[in-house]
C-alpha cells in the first residue's frame, strides 16, 4: 500500500510549487516599485501639488513640485526638479534649467475620486458593483483615485485597521496599519485590471494621496510631506 503511494509524491510536490508560483505572480513583488526619497520637495506648511513633464531622453518624465504659497511667499515656482528612468526604474535630481527649458506641455497630478458610474461605488472601507462587494486585496480600502478619462480606478488598500491621520491640519486623509496594496480596476466591469501590487509604505502616520498622469501611464503615491514618492507603471 505504502508503495503505491510513494511514485505520487514527486508530482504532488511539483503541483504545490506551481501552486506557489502563480500566487507569487498575483501578488507583484514590492521591490518593482520602491520608495523613492524626494526630501527637494519637502514643505511641512504646505502641501504641493505634484507637476509631470515628458522628458527629452526616451519615455524619460520629469517630475517637481509646485503650490501658491512657495510662488506668493518665497517667488519659487517650482520645487526641486528630478527625473524619472522608467527602464532603470530611478529617480535622480536634475538642474532646475532642465524644467524651465523644456517646451513640453506640463500636466498636474490628477486625484479625481469621483466620477464613478451609478454601478461602481466607494462605500466607507468598502468596494461595490451593480450593488455587490467588489473584493481587495487588503482588508480595508485606504483610498481611491479615478483616471483622467474615467474608465479606472486606482485602489488603495491595506491589511487594516484603519485609523484617522494625526496631520489633519494638512490634509490627512484615512491611514491604515499593515502591508499596503495597489490595484486597477475597470469601472465599467468592476473588475481588477491587471495584478496586485505590495507597496513598501505604511500610512500609520502618513496618508499617502493617489494621483494619475494625464496619459494614465503613471500612477504616483507621494507621501504627504512630499519627502517620498512611490511610482507605479500601469501598462495603459
Amino acid at each position: 500500500m505504502f508503495n503505491r503511494i510513494k511514485p505520487h509524491l514527486p508530482w504532488l510536490i511539483i503541483i504545490l510549487l506551481f501552486i506557489g508560483v502563480m500566487v507569487d505572480l498575483q501578488v507583484e513583488a514590492s521591490h518593482k516599485c520602491p520608495i523613492i526619497d524626494t526630501v527637494g520637495w519637502v514643505n511641512t506648511q504646505m502641501p504641493g501639488k505634484l507637476l509631470i513633464r515628458t522628458g527629452i531622453i526616451g519615455g524619460n518624465i520629469l517630475l517637481t513640485m509646485h503650490d501658491l504659497h512657495d510662488e506668493l511667499e518665497k517667488g519659487i515656482k517650482h520645487r526641486t526638479v528630478y527625473e524619472y528612468d522608467p527602464d532603470a526604474k530611478r529617480l535622480r535630481k536634475v538642474p532646475d534649467s532642465k524644467w524651465d527649458a523644456s517646451s513640453n506641455p506640463i500636466s498636474e497630478c490628477v486625484s479625481r475620486p469621483q466620477n464613478y458610474s451609478d454601478k461602481f461605488k466607494v462605500t466607507g472601507e468598502k468596494l461595490f458593483f451593480d450593488n455587490q462587494e467588489v473584493p481587495v486585496q487588503g482588508a480595508v480600502l485606504v483610498s481611491t483615485s479615478c483616471s483622467p478619462g474615467g474608465n479606472a480606478v486606482a485602489i488603495l488598500s491595506a491589511d487594516g485597521p484603519r485609523k484617522n491621520s494625526i496631520m489633519p491640519f494638512i490634509g490627512g486623509g484615512q491611514n491604515s496599519k499593515g502591508q499596503h496594496y495597489h490595484q486597477i480596476f475597470s469601472v465599467a466591469k468592476g473588475s481588477p485590471i491587471g495584478g496586485v501590487i505590495k507597496l513598501q509604505f505604511t500610512t500609520e502616520k502618513e496618508a499617502y494621496p493617489v494621483c494619475w498622469s494625464r496619459d494614465e501611464k503613471y500612477v504616483f503615491y507621494p507621501s504627504l510631506l512630499a519627502d517620498r514618492l512611490t511610482i507605479i507603471e500601469t501598462g495603459f
